[in-house]
Formats: C-alpha cells, structure tokens, sequence
C-alpha cells in the first residue's frame, strides 16, 4: 500500500541521514548506535534536533522506525510465503 511505501521511503531518509552525520562524528564508516555514548547527543544536534532531551529524541524516533520497518518486513514476507 502507498501508506507503506511512503513511511519505507521517509524512514530510508533517515536511516541515510544518521548513517552520514555518524560517518562525520565518529570520522569513520560505521553505521550502528551506542546507546548511552556521547555521540548520540552529537548526532542528535546534527540531524535537527534539540534540546535537553535531543539524544532521547532521536533515540525514540530510531526505535519507532525500525520498528514499524520490521513489522512492514514481516507482514510482506508473510503474504510471500502464502502465495
């Protein structure tokens, strides 16, 4: 459904924009979060958040996308798996 398709498509967003302000903060290419790690509060300021409770934003942001990812995921491979 486009309702889908539009979430994978801004969640695709996201995920590349933390992937490149990460490449910037840690100035190396790794693609995972540390939760905790003086970095999150960084990355948070970089891709647009703000506050004292940026890091926690972003976090919970990461969370809500990949989990909604993982459930389109699911959902697909099942309806896959009973064609």
């Amino acid at each position: 459904p486009e309702d889908e398709y539009l979430f994978l498509k801004e969640a695709h967003l996201f995920y590349r924009l933390l992937e490149m302000q990460l490449r910037i903060v840690r100035d190396r290419p790794e693609g995972y979060l540390i939760r905790g790690s003086e970095d999150i509060s960084t990355l948070a300021r970089r891709t647009g958040y703000s506050g004292k409770e940026a890091a926690e934003a972003l976090l919970k942001d990461y969370l809500r996308y990949s989990g909604k990812v993982r459930e389109i995921y699911l959902k697909t491979l099942e309806g896959i798996k009973g064609v």
